[in-house]
């Protein structure tokens, strides 16, 4: 399996309308070392982030890091070869010579997903990439590519409001020895405890698309996260902090990634004393149980996007 070298990365989503040359770019340089000086030692991009400026942000701000794991994840290609080229690509923006993970971003309905896959493998086998992985895959999708590819990592939504993976991809990843990297862990903000009612929104947040805000289900995730504010109030910790620890100390998760707009959410976020939360077994447990009583009655919709590719 994948060692990382931090059970916590930084996701860049954020990044996606920086460019290099711009100021803005200091502004990215203060998020990652926030991180990094709290023992975030693993980041995570994609080509689709801003149509590669993530990419070539990450590259910018960790080149002198040599004990970053730096994470990117690829479109569907419909060959072998197409989808080689987008890993050179992505090798140029990440001035990387190897790039330790790369992912195929989100499946494609009614495509062979081998092809891809296949290039994947090539660009294993030459040097270019460590470690191969998919992303936001089913588990007959992740079976029909590992028919050409062996599948390293999986990468998924989970946190403490959406938990629908752990009935078939995490554990079917846990019986065949695959890392499971998640992303959400605060519910695009809503574990922050940042949110309170949706006018706090602007119209265009594409936030307001996910499950959680649906009329029906946005009502009860506000009184859930209020319940657990409430369980974790006597540790002197933040929810934030807690619902990170939660999700690293669930079975088969082997790491999650937290995005952030300021070094101040860095800060608020990564707990310094991250394995003694994972350690808190009263508190995790009541988290666990006012996550248990959301679960039900909140629909399985595929993904919290709606977006099926």
């Amino acid at each position: 399996m994948i060692f990382f070298p931090s059970k916590i990365g930084l996701g860049t989503w954020q990044f996606s309308d920086i460019s290099i040359d711009s100021s803005r770019l200091k502004d990215a340089e203060l998020i990652f070392k926030s991180a990094y000086n709290l023992g975030v030692r693993h980041v995570d991009t994609a080509q689709s982030y801003g149509n590669g400026m993530s990419e070539s942000v990450v590259g910018q701000i960790v080149k002198d890091f040599n004990d970053v794991f730096v994470a990117t994840k690829i479109h569907f290609k419909p060959s072998a070869s197409e989808a080689i080229q987008a890993v050179e690509e992505s090798r140029c923006r990440l001035s990387r010579d190897t790039i330790d993970l790369v992912y195929l971003h989100w499946p494609r309905k009614g495509q062979d997903l081998r092809p891809v896959m296949e290039g994947l493998e090539k660009a294993r086998s030459i040097g270019h990439i460590k470690y191969v992985g998919v992303s936001n895959f089913s588990v007959e999708q992740i079976e029909e590519v590992a028919e050409v590819s062996s599948v390293d990592a999986v990468q998924l939504c989970y946190n403490l409001l959406w938990r629908w993976r752990e009935r078939d991809v995490i554990p079917y990843c846990e019986r065949n020895n695959i890392a499971v990297v998640t992303y959400g862990a605060l519910a695009q903000g809503l574990l922050a405890e940042k949110i309170k009612n949706k006018a706090m929104l602007s119209p265009d947040d594409p936030r307001l698309k996910t499950v959680f805000y649906d009329d029906e289900v946005f009502p009860m995730v506000l009184e859930t996260v209020s319940a657990m504010s409430r369980a974790v109030a006597q540790t002197g910790k933040k929810l934030p902090q807690f619902a990170l620890a939660w999700v690293l100390s669930r079975p088969g998760i082997t790491a999650t990634l937290l995005g952030a707009r300021s070094p101040e959410q860095i800060k608020e976020s990564v707990p310094k004393d991250l394995i003694h939360l994972m350690k808190e077994n009263k508190v995790l447990e009541a988290l666990t149980a006012c996550s248990d009583r959301l679960e039900a009655l909140i629909p399985d919709v595929g993904n919290i996007f709606r977006f099926y590719p």
